[in-house]
């Protein structure tokens, strides 16, 4: 059947209806306050941007100037790292050089070593043959009435390279005078035969004459100057004339060795130039980097 409607029914669809309607107008009443306070924020937003526009423009002078100098910082700073480059490429160049001249300076000093080098070796052995020598060996020399040649020209050549002066006695030609040795032998170099001999091992190598080596130098190919035949006629005079032949060999050696000596000083004043160079490239890298 049809439905009908009753007072309590229709009281309560109103009271319903009433509800819908206050609940709709509190809805709206709070959707026109966030409305009304949007914008308010709006209008504020407006306002605050009107004012930074209005700063902007009173800044964009200095805006453009604050723009100009960081492009010229940018464009500073590129110069400025193509010269760090340009300056590390240096410095690594000038180390290369270094190492390079560092490692020629050792060649060098080697070469000039490596000939004095057996030169000192072999005047060492010949000291410590002189060391072995009995001082009666000495004597026996000095006792020589008749010495041989070799024992004359072993002696002869020690007095040489000791500066002891010669005598003079008339040579073979008329009217000729030549030098004699052997007298000062006697009188000077074997007067006291241990002293001779202490005087031999202590003698300074580089304190002797070039002009008594270059005499001692022009006898060395006389046969009866070599050590096998002198030992024939006196141990002691063979043993002298090893000392000899070493002295002359190491002032040879020392003489043909003195260009490389120079050139090797030269280049280590060289290298040390570019040592301080290096450092002082070094340091500007690192103050500039």
């Amino acid at each position: 059947g049809t439905a009908r409607a009753t007072p309590a029914s229709f009281f309560e669809l109103l009271h319903l209806s009433r509800k819908l309607l206050e609940e709709h107008a509190a809805k709206s009443q709070q959707e026109q306050h966030v409305l009304q306070t949007s914008l308010g924020k709006l209008s504020s937003i407006r306002s605050q941007v009107k004012d930074m526009g209005q700063d902007l423009e009173v800044m964009r002078p200095s805006l453009e100037e604050t723009k100009s100098a960081v492009q010229r910082t940018i464009k500073q700073i590129e110069v400025d790292r193509a010269q760090i480059d340009l300056h590390r490429c240096q410095v690594l160049q000038q180390e290369a050089d270094a190492r390079e001249k560092e490692q020629e300076c050792r060649i060098r000093e080697q070469d000039a070593k490596h000939g004095l080098s057996e030169a000192l070796s072999s005047l060492e052995d010949a000291i410590d043959g002189v060391r072995r020598v009995h001082v009666s060996h000495i004597r026996e020399v000095k006792a020589m009435s008749k010495p041989s040649a070799g024992v004359v020209l072993v002696m002869t050549t020690v007095c040489m390279l000791m500066d002891i002066a010669p005598t003079k006695k008339p040579g073979p030609q008329p009217g000729t005078m030549v030098d004699d040795y052997w007298p000062a032998v006697h009188a000077q170099l074997l007067k006291e035969p241990k002293r001779f001999l202490e005087d031999l091992i202590t003698l300074e190598k580089d304190d002797i004459r070039a002009e008594s080596v270059d005499k001692v130098n022009s006898l060395l190919d006389c046969e009866d100057l070599h050590p096998s035949a002198v030992r024939k006629q006196s141990a002691a005079c063979e043993i002298l004339c090893m000392w000899v032949r070493a002295i002359c060999k190491y002032h040879d050696v020392k003489q043909a060795s003195e260009p490389k000596r120079q050139q090797l000083y030269s280049m280590i004043e060289d290298y040390e130039q570019l040592k301080s160079a290096l450092s002082a490239a070094q340091l500007r890298l690192a103050e500039i980097e």
